[in-house]
């Protein structure tokens, strides 16, 4: 116990607050962060004035208080090398998900005998973090869900996520979904304007819809998709983030749905099933309004595909639709594989009268 300078600061601004306050090394991490009531008291490695706190938009009260001293954690990297020779450590994955308190690795066939150890490893190292899983299949099937073995842990592949100040629950096993979009949903939550009608017709568990509802009030959402786990998911996360005057969730295919339930209302499409939303090209004809809207479209770009070659062949297939499209903005999401690229394509598209 010590006695040192800390900022009072509200727990649903405590991450953002860490965040900047790391960011100009101003948090001493001998320490562990206080919580109670509510409220999180970090502890600082030098005073800081009212006017530097304004400065970096902080909202808090500096203190004296009294902090235990944090155990210190091996690091990723430390705890690796301790079980794995150099050949085995350039194998290691530079990137994996976390969703909630699930860590998702990918590890390559060469790793395979190591696996459980490697596991081990990560869950030694990392904060927060109840069971960690290997993907062992690839997302296939109508629904879009691997296959997972876990490594080390204990409990199901069940979590809470947090996003942009929502909540989602889901199962990985069950139900597609990754943290990787984060940017693009809050792209296109900023997007959306009061009054708007917004179709999501891949919504899973509903990160768009949610996300987009919570951040603009005054749109109608309508979210829908085939899988029903990803269904009750939806449901339970619209309940959890009291959106539920302004999101609907359908369970059905899209197509059926463009011909009943959302046929000519949007002024918004979402469409986030890179691998096979062309496909769905006639949906979007059906679902915008008459008056035309846009759609995000996603796509997958193969080696030797450029945006422009993939464009044209996408504005060919509107107008063999009957419909008219502008180009109102494209970019390169993420790559998830060697010269494969999810696109995002924002693109107005309007009926032929």
């Amino acid at each position: 116990m010590g006695v040192k300078v800390g900022i009072v600061v509200r727990e649903q601004s405590g991450e953002n607050t860490l965040r900047v306050l790391r960011a100009r090394s101003l948090v001493d991490r001998t320490l562990r962060i206080k919580r109670k009531n509510g409220f999180l008291t970090i502890p600082l490695n030098r005073e800081v004035s009212t006017e530097e706190l304004k400065d970096l938009n902080i909202e808090g009260e500096v203190v004296l208080e009294e902090f235990e001293e944090a155990t210190r954690r091996p690091s990723l990297s430390e705890s690796l090398r301790k079980i794995l020779t150099v050949e085995e450590m350039s194998l290691i994955p530079r990137s994996y998900d976390i969703i909630g308190d699930v860590c998702i690795l990918q590890l390559p066939e060469k790793l395979q005998d190591r696996r459980r150890a490697i596991g081990e490893a990560f869950l030694k190292s990392m904060k927060n973090i109840r069971i960690v899983l290997n993907k062992t299949e690839p997302l296939s099937g109508e629904y879009r869900v691997g296959e997972y073995e876990v490594l080390a842990g204990e409990g199901g592949t069940e979590t809470i996520y947090r996003e942009h100040g929502c909540v989602f629950k889901l199962d990985i096993s069950k139900v597609f979904f990754t943290p990787r979009l984060s940017a693009e949903r809050a792209r296109v939550a900023s997007l959306a304007k009061p009054g708007e009608v917004i179709c999501d017709l891949f919504a899973g568990i509903g990160p768009f819809s949610i996300i987009i509802a919570k951040k603009n009030p005054g749109v109608k959402v309508y979210s829908c998709d085939i899988n029903p786990s990803a269904y009750r998911y939806l449901v339970e996360n619209i309940r959890l983030n009291k959106v539920e005057d302004r999101v609907k969730p359908y369970l059905g295919d899209a197509r059926e749905l463009s011909e009943r339930d959302l046929k000519g209302i949007g002024d918004r499409i979402i469409m986030n099933l890179p691998m096979s939303s062309e496909f769905y090209l006639d949906v979007a004809c059906k679902t915008v309004k008459d008056s035309g809207g846009v759609v995000h479209l996603h796509v997958f770009l193969e080696k030797g595909v450029g945006a422009d070659e993939k464009y044209a062949s996408i504005e060919e297939s509107f107008k063999d639709l009957g419909c008219e499209t502008r180009l109102l903005s494209s970019r390169r999401i993420r790559e998830v594989a060697p010269f494969k690229y999810h696109w995002g394509f924002d693109i107005e598209v309007k009926p032929k009268k």
